[in-house]
């Protein structure tokens, strides 16, 4: 029971208090430091014991909490982000790699501020660590300490080709081991590389990738937990291939040590290899196109010809109209050779000009032979507009650090005239969708551009001023880092370079803003803050711009409940049949809806 004089107790009143305080030097923000609590409560740090003396080594603790198990005999890897994580906040994510014998405990750093992305790999015999740094592949020996670069003098690179973001490119990736520790398989773009110990390689593809357009990599090795994956000398690899020029699949087969692709099975189609047998070569796949369900096919692992077709859900399709899809390629103002898959309705007649959905996100054209998922979700349904006599296009996006708005549009309005070249597109009748990055690039599109003739823009960041101290809160991360060095891709802090932020920003530009435009946001986004979407609508109904909010209330970046996702599908699909085909407009679109008590569902 309270008292009066209890109002006058300072520490018992204040120890009531709801307060977190943010320090400078705190590791960390506070809501990712909230986000990580339970996480860090529950945690447990990797102890061995040696049974033969009884003898227990600690391998983890609180400043090296990380391990990566396999089936070790002598050493493991270990590694920590500690000393980044407060630099997580505009650097992004980079740890530090140490080395630890299992016997002794003792502990060798191995890599300094490795980003995440890029993870060392052990060999199997425990002699060697490869690691990729600065678009090399290097080989660390345990025993001598000495560092082998494998990589120089490589007639091609084995960083990320396409890699257009403001921070170094990626390597392709590691591929299996050698037996006994011979070596290791390294990719490039397209080639399969085998390097020996002494840094002697050779092109196990023959250099037949590049010159094909051909993407190869090791796939169907036998999974076992907590093992290195290793291949034998002579020993036939089976080689999943991706051809970025017809964007079609293969199954390949290659030989460790020796020079040559022999093609298993090849067309315009996707192929997926889902699993294989622990015991035997037997495997399953599937093979898709866009017009083609992706049923499952068993084989032999080099006998994919002769592959057994599993199941038929591809008959439930065929009772439908569908359409097909196309690839084209076209030149931007740049220069810049672009690709972008055109989806045709079934009854297509050559000559007649269709209304066009644009939707887009990066590249897009390796989606050519997907089949596209029959779902509702914050995408429009390709089938459901190609039935309804719409044309759909998947342009692909190549960004300029420093201008991701203006290249981007430089890209999508090339790509629309290439269609309105071709005789396809209506140039009265060209919608655009996109969401969350390619929610942004919408919103920006239509302030420089009037080619557009409805926009539907989910989830977009308006205004990067604002928006680049916000928090994805589903992380409790800042955004700095996603605009310095990731997908924003402006390359420069906002105080560095603040014109940058304002000339990316649709906000800004609204005022040239003549497209009609529809934006989406679930009002507990994770990803990105809602208010930018507030922003966007004030400015535009400020400047008296066609403007309509859908807020989708508890919802996240991606709608999550089922009425939620069938009333914007059906809103979405009402939109663009208004504005692009002259269907009359639904009410909710010319008057808006007042606001009336209901009970919210859980």
């Amino acid at each position: 029971m309270q008292t009066a004089e209890d109002l006058l107790d300072v520490e018992l009143v204040t120890g009531l208090r709801n307060l977190r305080i943010w320090h400078e030097d705190d590791a960390r923000i506070k809501p990712n430091e909230v986000k990580q609590f339970s996480k860090e409560q529950q945690r447990t740090y990797l102890a061995v014991l040696h049974i033969a003396d009884s003898n227990v080594v600690q391998l983890a603790d609180p400043r090296l909490p990380k391990i990566k198990l396999n089936d070790n005999k002598r050493y493991v890897l270990a590694s920590t982000d500690i000393p980044y994580q407060k630099m997580i906040t505009w650097a992004g994510f980079y740890r530090d790699y140490y080395l630890i014998d299992m016997q002794t405990g003792k502990r060798q750093r191995i890599l300094t501020q490795q980003p995440v992305s890029e993870k060392p790999t052990l060999s199997a015999a425990e002699s060697y660590i490869a690691y990729y740094q600065q678009g090399h592949a290097y080989l660390y020996h345990i025993t001598t300490g000495k560092k082998l670069n494998l990589t120089q003098g490589l007639p091609v690179s084995i960083a990320d080709e396409d890699h257009d973001y403001p921070s170094n490119a990626p390597s392709y990736g590691f591929g299996p081991w050698l037996e006994n520790d011979a070596g290791i398989l390294v990719y490039d773009k397209y080639d399969i590389w085998q390097f020996d110990t002494d840094g002697q390689g050779k092109m196990l593809t023959a250099g037949t990738g590049r010159k094909a357009g051909i993407q190869y990599r090791v796939e169907g090795l036998v999974e076992q937990d907590n093992k290195v994956a290793v291949v034998a000398d002579n020993q036939p690899l089976f080689v999943h291939g991706y051809n970025d020029r017809t964007k079609a699949d293969g199954f390949y087969q290659i030989k460790v040590g020796e020079q040559g692709v022999n093609t298993l099975m090849a067309g315009d189609y996707k192929l997926t290899l889902l699993g294989r047998a622990q015991d035997s070569d037997e495997i399953v796949f599937s093979k898709e196109r866009y017009d083609l369900f992706p049923d499952l096919y068993t084989s032999s692992l080099f006998d994919v010809k002769q592959a057994k077709q599993q199941t038929d859900l591809d008959l439930q399709r065929r009772q439908y109209s569908w359409g097909q899809s196309e690839l084209i390629s076209w030149t931007n103002s740049d220069g810049k050779k672009l690709d972008g898959v055109v989806i045709k309705p079934a009854n297509y007649q050559a000559g007649k000009r269709y209304p066009v959905l644009v939707y887009f996100y990066r590249f897009m054209s390796d989606r050519l032979h997907d089949f596209p998922q029959m779902k509702l979700n914050h995408r429009p349904n390709f089938p459901m507009y190609s039935a309804d006599d719409y044309v759909i296009f998947l342009p692909d996006i190549r960004f300029e650090v420093g201008y991701p708005g203006i290249t981007s549009v430089q890209a999508l309005t090339s790509g629309v005239q290439r269609l309105i070249d071709l005789g396809i597109a209506d140039p009265d009748a060209v919608g655009i969708q996109g969401h969350s990055w390619g929610g942004y690039q919408t919103a920006f599109a239509v302030t420089q551009t009037n080619i557009f003739k409805a926009a539907v823009s989910g989830a977009p960041v308006s205004n990067m001023v604002s928006a680049y101290s916000g928090i994805r809160h589903g992380s409790g991360l800042a955004r700095q880092f996603q605009y310095e060095t990731g997908q924003s891709r402006i390359g420069e802090s906002l105080m560095d370079a603040p014109q940058k932020y304002i000339e990316n920003s649709p906000i800004f530009y609204v005022e040239r803003i003549k497209t009609p435009m529809m934006i989406m946001f679930g009002d507990k986004d994770d990803a990105v803050p809602w208010e930018q979407g507030i922003e966007l609508y004030l400015a535009m109904r400020r400047a008296g711009k066609d403007v309509v909010f859908l807020q989708y209330e508890g919802e996240p970046h991606h709608l999550k409940k089922y009425p939620n996702k069938l009333d914007y599908t059906i809103r979405m699909k009402q939109y663009f049949d208004h504005y692009l085909k002259g269907a009359s407009a639904p009410a909710w679109l010319t008057d808006g809806e007042a606001y009336t008590e209901y009970e919210a569902a859980d």
